[in-house]
């Protein structure tokens, strides 16, 4: 996190931010231990309504286009940080669009699992987020909270789960 965080304060770049950080965290992590960290790295302008991404072996952003009521692609994609040394992150710029949503989230939101062992799955987390897009981002959120909930019944966690729901204003 303190190589992170150092170097995004000397880089504009979200691709170079990664690029940067995954050399000297690999270097580091070089010692066999098969340690590594993903990373969605966003950067939002707002006065453009622009979203510029890289990624490293994390889950694209759920992107819902409001006008169109229909999912938007997320391609870029990489490696996680600290497993190969000399990496290049490639970056995405997105425009985005008045009550667009963006949902981001872990593997434990999609690996949830019920009692007979079913995974939550990316399908049904967007069929909430498409059934509910009227709604706003923090009820999304509760709405997705409360249908892994459900889901999972009395199951115990498999996971940690980390969601962000944000409306384009």
């Amino acid at each position: 996190r303190s190589v992170f965080r150092v170097i995004s304060s000397e880089e504009v770049s979200p691709g170079a931010t990664l690029s940067r950080s995954n050399s000297y965290i690999a270097a580091d992590a070089s010692s066999g231990k098969g340690m590594f960290i993903t990373v969605l790295y966003l950067l939002y302008d707002k006065e453009k309504k622009q979203m510029t991404c890289a990624n490293a072996g994390h889950y694209s952003p759920l992107w819902f286009k409001a006008k169109e009521k229909a999912f938007g692609e997320i391609t870029t994609g990489g490696v996680p940080v600290g497993i190969l040394p000399g990496q290049t992150y490639a970056e995405e710029t997105i425009q985005l669009a008045p009550q667009d949503l963006l949902v981001m989230y872990t593997d434990g939101v999609t690996e949830a699992k019920a009692a007979n062992g079913e995974m939550f799955g990316l399908e049904r987390l967007k069929r909430l987020v498409e059934e509910n897009s009227s709604l706003s981002a923090h009820d999304l959120f509760m709405k997705i909270q409360g249908g892994i909930k459900e889901f999972i019944g009395e199951a115990p966690p498999f996971d940690d789960l980390t969601l962000i729901v944000i409306r384009v204003k």
